[in-house]
């Protein structure tokens, strides 16, 4: 398992761009972006340990109404 999400990983576990803003910004790490060529936005990743916290907490459950 890894340590670190990115946003599409977070998406796959049902995630909203607003969710992810609203508990876990900002990001614990940022990287270049190894898809792309050239100037791009770098990769935001988050903490298991934090995600998985914020997932089990009441605002994350009340988000996803």
């Amino acid at each position: 398992m890894p340590d670190l999400f990115s946003k599409s990983q977070l998406k796959e576990r049902g995630w909203a761009d607003s969710k992810i803003k609203n508990l876990l910004d900002p990001p614990d790490e940022t990287r270049p972006n190894p898809h792309r060529n050239g100037p791009t936005r770098p990769i935001q990743l988050y903490r298991r340990r934090r995600v998985e916290r914020a997932e089990a907490s009441p605002d994350f459950r009340h988000e996803c109404r």
